[in-house]
């Protein structure tokens, strides 16, 4: 049997995009420039939908993450996934400035993403007790680095291109 051409592969992701999507975003058109990259992206962000963080949560990260790494286009896409899981503005606008998020349990993801994000990862046994006393283990930790790490896959790529926000997330 043929192993399928690199084309061939770009444009089966770039069909399953348009039809979870209903449009291919600016993003995956730059991605598609390394098929591999694109397939690593938005599998890898397929795989996360089925993970211990709710979808609430895992917008809430992302969005952080963005924040964090200053990619504009992930801002607004994740903001707009982010209100579209029920998060309202008053909550988006907390995380951004780490101020007033108004549960326990906001608080501790958004903690826990500060914390790997500032210390690369080098959490000390004291952070880990301190994660874990609000209710943040390992596997939720974890999530959040894969998390952590597919985004900055797209926020670095967007920084490099100056990707264009589609309007769909404007």
């Amino acid at each position: 049997m043929n192993k399928p051409s690199i084309t061939e592969k770009t444009n089966s992701i770039l069909k399953e995009i348009q039809r979870n999507f209903g449009f291919i975003p600016n993003l995956a058109k730059e991605m598609s420039t390394s098929p591999q990259t694109l397939e690593i992206y938005f599998k890898g962000n397929t795989i996360l939908k089925h993970t211990v963080l709710p979808e609430k949560e895992r917008r809430m990260v992302m969005l952080l993450v963005a924040y964090f790494n200053e990619c504009v286009y992930c801002q607004a896409v994740h903001k707009k996934g982010a209100k579209q899981a029920g998060v309202n503005q008053e909550e988006v606008e907390a995380w951004r400035i780490d101020k007033g998020i108004n549960t326990d349990r906001g608080k501790a993801l958004s903690l826990a993403t500060r914390l790997l994000l500032s210390k690369k990862g080098w959490l000390t046994q004291e952070n880990l007790e301190k994660l874990e006393d609000r209710g943040i283990d390992r596997q939720q930790l974890y999530e959040i680095i894969a998390i952590i790490g597919l985004q900055t896959i797209s926020n670095y790529i967007n920084h490099i291109a100056g990707t264009e926000i589609d309007e769909e997330f404007k």
